[in-house]
């Protein structure tokens, strides 16, 4: 893995990371996975960065949810130990805040820790403050701990002002700008933003996203998407402080391995051109950085077709695909892990919604959806709602959140397809 780039003159240097989640199982495809796509390889990785002389960091942050539930992290304390062992060999201080997940198991290892320079800030719920001398810079470091798996209060209500002009760090695991009566320590980022820190580190969310330059306030993310909703890069944050106070910060990908999504117009390719033309666009959309080994694809197929019922079934053929894709001299090995149809047939909607018949009617149906006309496109959403609802409730471990507009689209893209066979059974009969 490459190492981080040179630490400028007169700087102190953070890494900040969150979200490790020790212990959960990735359900990246069998093929893919390996020590380096686990929570646990990314550990290991932020470990081998911090450690690292020619990279010169000064402390390791984590925000929170290093362990995963109670019943996940029986080796996953012993994998932590064991980068901490590495990290006060070389003098390393790391400083933490325990989250949702973790609040009991980090808390009770901390007291089973023998390291003098880990630092567990804000145990039981109540806000906790070290400065750290780092070179000739006097750093101030604040944080506040999940006291339970659920806190329904403003954690920033009990933080009291800034009282030094050193520049103050602040860790914090929760919900930020959700609902106020969010479960996971619910508060906003100008409430963060008038606290007087230079900087938020934040955990929970598991999107790295930036929230507000100055202060600079931001959301870690996890180190390695941990399920297929969580795509593109992950890795940790460099944060380098100046001589003058100002923060440098700057995202650092470590995954071993990433979920992404991909979109492939197949209008005018022929079907047997499907597999190049989904290389092509993986060629150009594909991040890459060392370490990278591993790709899952989920790849939505949109355009048109003369023959929707032979592209949907050479679509199929292609989900589950494994690919060697070549960028840049690095080989990738990629799964399409999921295909989304989307595409349409070459028809006149508007003519075939004229006929008598059950054509016409789906027809009819869909230009409803696509133009969504009044209440019919309402009433046809609800309905579907009402039947997705039943059966969540005979299935709920299938059960999930759904927007309208992704419902819609589905269920539009579902009518194509069936429309498209009508279509074909009545030629059929007509020859």
């Amino acid at each position: 893995m490459r190492g981080l780039p040179k630490k400028p003159a007169d700087c102190v240097r953070l890494i900040a990371a969150a979200d490790l989640h020790l212990g959960r199982k990735v359900p990246i495809p069998e093929f893919l996975y390996s020590d380096a796509t686990s929570p646990e390889g990314a550990w290991q990785r932020v470990v081998d960065l911090v450690v690292d002389e020619e990279a010169e960091v000064d402390v390791l942050l984590l925000a929170g949810d290093i362990f995963d539930k109670e019943e996940n992290v029986l080796e996953a304390p012993y994998c932590f130990e064991r980068g901490l062992q590495r990290l006060a060999a070389k003098d390393k201080p790391v400083i933490a805040i325990a989250g949702n997940h973790d609040y009991r198991s980090l808390q009770r290892r901390h007291r089973l820790f023998s390291f003098p320079q880990f630092y567990l800030l804000g145990q039981g719920g109540v806000w906790e403050t070290i400065q750290l001398t780092l070179g000739e810079r006097v750093i101030c470091f604040e944080g506040w701990s999940f006291p339970s798996s659920t806190f329904v209060k403003n954690p920033l209500l009990t933080l009291g002002p800034k009282e030094n002009s050193q520049v103050t760090i602040g860790l914090l695991h929760g919900e930020c700008d959700g609902k106020k009566e969010s479960p996971y320590a619910p508060f906003t980022t100008q409430e963060l933003a008038r606290t007087g820190r230079e900087c938020w580190v934040l955990g929970h969310i598991h999107n790295p996203e930036v929230l507000c330059q100055e202060p600079y306030i931001f959301y870690c993310g996890t180190l390695q998407g941990l399920d297929s909703s969580e795509k593109g890069p992950r890795g940790v944050w460099v944060i380098d402080i100046d001589r003058t106070g100002r923060l440098h910060p700057t995202f650092f990908p470590i995954a071993g391995a990433i979920w992404m999504e991909v979109i492939v117009n197949i209008t005018g390719v022929d079907i047997d051109d499907y597999e190049v033309r989904l290389q092509q666009e993986l060629t150009k959309d594909i991040p890459l950085w060392e370490g990278l080994g591993s790709v899952a694809i989920e790849v939505i197929w949109q355009g048109k077709t003369h023959d929707m019922n032979v592209a949907v079934k050479r679509i199929q053929e292609i989900q589950g695909m494994y690919l060697s894709l070549n960028k840049n001299g690095s080989l990738l090995e990629c799964m399409v892990h999921t295909c989304k149809i989307d595409i349409r047939p070459e028809i006149d909607l508007l003519l075939l919604s004229n006929e008598k018949t059950i054509v016409g009617l789906l027809a009819n149906q869909l230009l409803l959806l696509e133009q969504s006309v009044g209440g019919e496109s309402r009433s046809l959403l609800f309905k579907l709602r009402e039947f997705l609802e039943q059966a969540w409730q005979r299935y709920p471990y299938f059960m999930q959140q759904v927007d309208d507009h992704v419902l819609k689209q589905e269920l539009i893209s579902k009518g194509y397809q069936i429309l498209a066979e009508l279509l074909e059974q009545q030629e059929k009969i007509e020859s």
